[in-house]
């Protein structure tokens, strides 16, 4: 069982706050981060320079639930 969440924004958009907000804000999204089901998270940011704009943040949240 996996789940991925993905998102990029700049300036007060590409902050870790307004990310999260988006995120809740997404049916989809927000059924990633809630769903008790997933044990495992691993999360990702990196900013740099994106299709011409600078300063863009991309975030990238995994779940997922071990194989035994």
């Amino acid at each position: 069982m996996i789940g991925e969440n993905i998102a990029y924004g700049s300036g007060t958009y590409g902050e870790p706050d307004s990310i999260m907000c988006s995120w809740m804000n997404s049916p989809d999204h927000r059924h990633n981060i809630l769903n008790g089901k997933y044990r495992e998270i691993g999360i990702g940011v990196s900013t740099g320079t994106w299709q011409g704009h600078d300063g863009v943040s991309m975030y990238t949240a995994d779940f997922g639930v071990r194989r035994r």
